[in-house]
């Protein structure tokens, strides 16, 4: 074979791997540098084809025509590479800082000096055919322009250089192999270039650039299917991935880890892994065997593990290629542990004030069950020694005095009993059908002698007919509970009001007294069941400060309502709303 078949050849294959190549790029691109990567192989791809035909023709005018065919590629390459160059080793996939198609003015130029016979001599001084030992090959007397293009072309390889140059310097070392590799497939056409444009006589006019670039599209090709060119940019990866907190590590489709920042490198430490280079990610936590569930799991994003002392969030996400096809995985590992802990203490915490809880609980019952008998009983002895004619007038006094006392304390410990249950639901409560007159009339009766005291009087309004669905033990109470306060803020001879209406679905009974009312704050710490400190009554009368908060739950667990109309120093009305179903 001749030097000028073997040439043909070689640019034929040149062209066919760099064709390949691009349709290879192109297809698994996932990011804008893969697609100046493309163009790039699509650009060497013609260079070459249209060299190898151009190298075959036997005429003049063959040899001019496919090197006007060749010469847009020419100028077009060294665009190309610098934007794959550019694009992969900034963070950013385009130039932002001037319009990025200003690098194509040149080349556009090339094109219509080459087409335009008029403006040909400008790059072009001369055409000739020169027969050499190993054939016919054209001779080109170059004009100004093309030193203009071809100076141009140098200046683009020479920046796209000097940003890998940079980048060994800038990127992680795991990244410097496939930079290095970069450099060197620049740096093989670059120079074969040089050397034909100085020493064009020694080849007989051959230019070895496009065998050249075949060498550039070999390595490039060994960069991608040997070191994961298209996995993901180094300069993303160093500023993103490296400054981070989390640990992160990249899978391929098989799982084996492809790189890890930092902290998942010190996560990996810890568990004795040191090397990560063709490791199975799942061999990394073999003493977890729920983790490989949730990798292969698509449909699971999160899982938490344990590993030494540290607890980890792990989020998964999958890259997917154009196509939908699985490139690999993502995982983001997100120590949670200080979170752990404090949850933990919190959990302890809260464990303890159960327990604290419920003993205090069980004391509220011990004490108003035990103690609610005794005085119950005593309080009913006084009154009977009181009705007795027998006392002298003093110790009748003296015992009217004993009575109310027992009488009030019996009343707050049964209060205290009833708002600890509560608090607990423990309420046994047996909604039927009552009559409301005669649960009110029951309620004032327990609590007349503080009425007298002060010598109020009761103004009830109730039919007897009118009846609701209520617990009749617990809603005596709430009426007990609600006179007893209107009494209380109810200034000397004064009136207690109860109004009781009945509508189709509904009872509402309103109990209003023009005492000292109260303050907007006590009406929402009501509503909104909070315990305040109790007022002294309008003859300095004391109380829990549990009342109306009891109440409030004793009328919701018999599914009724109560509203608190009041203003201060004008009177106060309740309104109690009680359902005329059971329902």
């Amino acid at each position: 074979m001749t030097l000028i078949g073997l040439f043909i050849f070689l640019s034929f294959i040149s062209g066919l791997i760099a064709l390949l190549l691009g349709i290879y790029v192109l297809k698994h691109r996932q990011s804008g540098y893969q697609v100046s990567l493309s163009l790039l192989f699509f650009s060497i791809a013609w260079w070459n084809l249209a060299t190898m035909f151009e190298s075959m023709s036997d005429t003049l005018q063959e040899h001019v025509l496919w090197v006007a065919i060749t010469y847009p590629v020419m100028v077009l390459t060294p665009v190309f590479f610098f934007l794959f160059i550019y694009q992969y080793t900034h963070i950013s996939n385009s130039i932002r800082s001037w319009p990025s198609y200003l690098l194509f003015i040149i080349p556009a130029i090339t094109c219509l000096v080459v087409w335009i016979p008029e403006w040909r001599d400008s790059i072009w001084k001369d055409v000739s055919l020169n027969e050499t030992p190993y054939g016919t090959v054209a001779h080109f007397e170059h004009g100004w322009w093309f030193y203009v293009a071809t100076n141009y072309s140098y200046a683009l390889s020479a920046i796209g250089i000097f940003y890998l140059m940079r980048g060994l310097y800038l990127f992680p070392k795991r990244y410097t192999l496939r930079v290095r590799i970069l450099l060197i497939s620049a740096l093989v056409p670059l120079l074969a270039n040089i050397i034909y444009m100085l020493k064009s006589d020694y080849l007989s006019g051959l230019d070895l650039t496009p065998i050249a670039l075949t060498i550039m599209t070999t390595l490039f090709y060994f960069a991608i299917s040997k070191h994961k060119l298209l996995q993901l940019r180094p300069v993303a990866r160093n500023i993103v991935i490296e400054n981070i907190n989390e640990g992160v590590i990249v899978l391929d489709n098989t799982n084996l880890i492809v790189d890890c920042n930092r902290a998942a490198t010190m996560m990996l430490n810890q568990l004795g892994i040191y090397s990560i280079d063709g490791i199975a990610v799942d061999e990394c936590f073999k003493e977890n065997p729920l983790f490989t569930s949730f990798l292969e799991d698509d449909a699971r994003e999160r899982f938490e593990m344990i590993l030494p002392d540290h607890y980890y969030e792990i989020t998964k996400k999958n890259i997917l290629q154009s196509s939908g096809n699985l490139s690999g995985k993502i995982l983001v590992f997100h120590d949670f542990t200080d979170n752990k802990r404090k949850e933990e203490e919190i959990t302890a915490i809260n464990k303890q004030l159960k327990s604290a809880n419920e003993v205090k609980d069980f004391l509220f019952k011990v004490v108003s069950h035990d103690l609610k008998g005794p005085i119950g009983n005593i309080s009913s002895l006084t009154n009977i020694m009181v009705e007795r004619s027998e006392y002298a007038q003093q110790e009748t006094k003296e015992l009217k005095m004993l009575h109310k006392a027992l009488a009030n304390v019996y009343y707050m410990l049964e209060n205290i009993l009833h708002w600890a249950n509560s608090q607990q639901d423990e309420l046994s409560i047996k909604r039927e059908k009552n009559g409301l007159l005669n649960t009110i009339n029951q309620a004032w009766e327990v609590i007349r002698y503080q009425a007298d005291e002060k010598n109020i009087q009761p103004d009830i309004h109730c039919e007897e007919n009118i009846t609701a669905f209520y617990d009749a033990v617990t809603m005596e109470i709430v009426f007990r509970n609600i006179l007893s306060n209107a009494i209380k803020f109810s200034y000397k001879d004064g009136i207690i009001q109860v109004v009781v209406r009945a509508d189709e679905n509904n009872v509402t009974i309103l109990i209003t007294d023009w005492g000292i009312g109260m303050s907007e704050e006590t009406i929402q710490s009501t509503q909104h069941n909070i315990v305040t400190q109790s007022q002294l009554g309008t003859m300095k009368e004391k109380g829990t400060g549990i009342g109306l908060h009891m109440c409030q739950n004793l009328i919701r667990a018999n599914k009724g309502q109560m509203d608190i109309d009041s203003r201060l120093n004008r009177g106060t009305t309740i309104t109690i709303v009680l359902s005329l179903r059971m329902t």
